[in-house]
């Protein structure tokens, strides 16, 4: 479990920030619909790291004015959130889903502050086609109309659709979505457009090679199909038997891929 969690204001909002263990710095970004939670066992199981998972504005734990979503503003609220931590050393990035278009952003406009960075599960090109919970999420009405109809048999076979989520797992997720995150995932996914998409990602294969860069994959991804991962131009890894949650469906393999690339120089 989580070790010390703090409150860090970024751009007037208090954000819980989870924090762990010693050394140099890993920054764990989660996604929709997931929480800090998300990387539990992932970080109780890193040694040697200083690890820190901040709830992201779309998990609607955050107190304080809503975000804007523009790929530009996540970066910038990831930058205002290390200096609310008084982090200035590069820092390493483990994203998945919505939080990787948080890491991206701020490696494109800070480069010097990533070391590396890892990023799952999440489409960065122009061709991709958003999935149906998505393009619900995305049409206005559709969206609010599919959140008042949200409940628990829906959420758990849509979950449970394509990947190995443990029962309780999807019961937590489900318990900790409130009316703050509903509306934070609609206004969410109705700022990123497929050209935006494209815009990015030939950003981020212009980064500098000081910015280490891999993709892990989960090869069933019912969501964001595999042939998506090299969009990013980094070095992928696909995770057999893994969905769209890796680090939960094949933690075993996931956790040799994330301490081996740690591990590069």
């Amino acid at each position: 479990m989580f070790g010390r969690q703090d409150q860090v204001c970024v751009d007037a909002v208090s954000v819980p920030v989870y924090a762990r263990g010693r050394g140099a710095v890993v920054l764990f970004l989660h996604g929709i619909p997931d929480g800090p939670q998300v990387w539990n066992d992932v970080v109780d199981r890193l040694d040697g790291f200083r690890c820190i998972v901040p709830a992201l504005p779309m998990s609607g734990l955050a107190v304080g004015p809503s975000h804007a979503y523009t790929m530009e503003s996540n970066g910038a609220w990831v930058a205002r959130l290390l200096a609310g931590l008084d982090l200035s050393e590069p820092v390493t990035i483990i994203s998945h889903d919505a939080g990787v278009y948080f890491a991206v952003p701020f490696a494109v406009r800070y480069p010097d502050r990533v070391a590396r960075l890892v990023v799952m599960s999440a489409p960065l090109c122009a061709a991709y086609r958003w999935h149906f919970w998505a393009n619900v999420c995305r049409t206005p009405g559709l969206g609010e109309l599919g959140m008042a109809a949200l409940n628990y048999p829906l959420f758990r076979w849509q979950m449970r659709r394509g990947s190995g989520l443990p029962e309780q797992r999807i019961r937590d997720a489900y318990v900790a979505i409130s009316p703050r995150m509903k509306s934070e995932v609609l206004r969410f996914y109705r700022a990123l457009d497929r050209e935006v998409l494209g815009i990015w990602q030939r950003r981020v294969r212009a980064l500098p090679p000081s910015v280490v860069g891999r993709t892990f994959w989960g090869a069933a991804d019912p969501y964001v199909d595999a042939r998506f991962a090299d969009a990013f131009g980094f070095p992928v890894d696909t995770i057999d038997g893994a969905g769209h949650w890796p680090m939960i469906e094949a933690p075993a393999r996931f956790m040799t891929l994330l301490r081996s690339f740690l591990a590069l120089p």
